[in-house]
């Protein structure tokens, strides 16, 4: 039997070594410095299924290494997240897969949420590339949905915002303005020859001169506007002038009529 004081002493070694956590059922094979974990190792996780395999630093998974999970002992493995770690973190480069769906992404991660330049494909087919900030599209971006359509330019908090170009797969149309929270504000709609558009033909041959512009709103300027104001002030004195000066002349007629030779008032 080994003296506790020698168990001690082998607890604190730095070489690699197996350690099996019985409250969670975790287990982890790897190396340790300090008692804590640091280096290479592997994490498998007892009750969730989930395995970490990778770089240790102070007890957090940091540096290369990729996390998967496994049901049980007789499904298969899915890989979840493939890439870089910090504190513990997705941070750095990696590759991340949804569980119980298709969806994927590829690109930068800063303290766990997608941030810089990456690519998503969604469930649906439709695949974004281009610049996140705190898990949303900010930025430049690309933006290809799954029946063809696509949108290319300016993006903040998730939404279209800013200039930018929209396709319209099946006509070849091209709208180019200038979007806010997701909404056209203005722009214009460009016709594409249709047998043209999608070779790889300049683009000045293939454009048809034919342009649908969008009002552009704006406030009318403070002299317009007390012009209007005084011009319909007079109209409406005028048209009043008139409706006195006609009432003055039935009442006049009617006075000369109550006094005629039947003796009655005929208004």
């Amino acid at each position: 039997m080994v003296p506790w004081r020698d168990r001690e002493r082998l607890a604190q070694t730095e070489k690699p070594r197996k350690a099996l956590f019985s409250v969670c059922r975790d287990r982890y094979v790897g190396e340790w410095k300090n008692d804590v974990k640091h280096g290479q190792g592997v994490l498998t996780a007892g009750k969730s299924g989930f395995v970490y395999a990778g770089s240790w630093r102070k007890g957090k998974r940091d540096g290369q290494g990729h996390l998967s999970f496994q049901r049980d002992k007789h499904s298969h493995i899915q890989i979840i997240y493939i890439g870089e770690w910090r504190k513990g973190l997705r941070h750095g480069r990696g590759t991340n897969f949804y569980v119980g769906t298709t969806e994927r992404y590829e690109g930068h991660w800063l303290f766990g949420r997608r941030s810089g330049w990456g690519k998503m494909t969604y469930a649906d087919g439709s695949v974004y590339k281009g610049e996140w900030k705190k898990d949303q599209r900010n930025g430049d971006g690309l933006f290809v949905q799954d029946n063809g359509d696509c949108y290319t330019g300016s993006w903040r908090n998730g939404e279209k915002h800013g200039p930018g170009r929209y396709l319209f797969s099946a006509t070849g149309r091209v709208c180019q303005g200038i979007w806010e929270a997701g909404i056209l504000r203005c722009g214009t709609l460009i016709d594409q020859k249709p047998e043209l558009w999608k070779t790889r033909r300049r683009r000045s041959e293939n454009v048809i001169f034919k342009e649908y512009p969008i009002p552009e709103l704006s406030l009318m300027s403070p002299e317009l506007i007390v012009q209007q104001t005084m011009n319909d002030i007079i109209s409406l004195w005028n048209k009043e002038d008139e409706e006195i000066q006609g009432d003055a002349t039935r009442v006049s007629d009617c006075d000369m009529k109550r006094w005629g030779h039947e003796g009655t008032m005929e208004c």
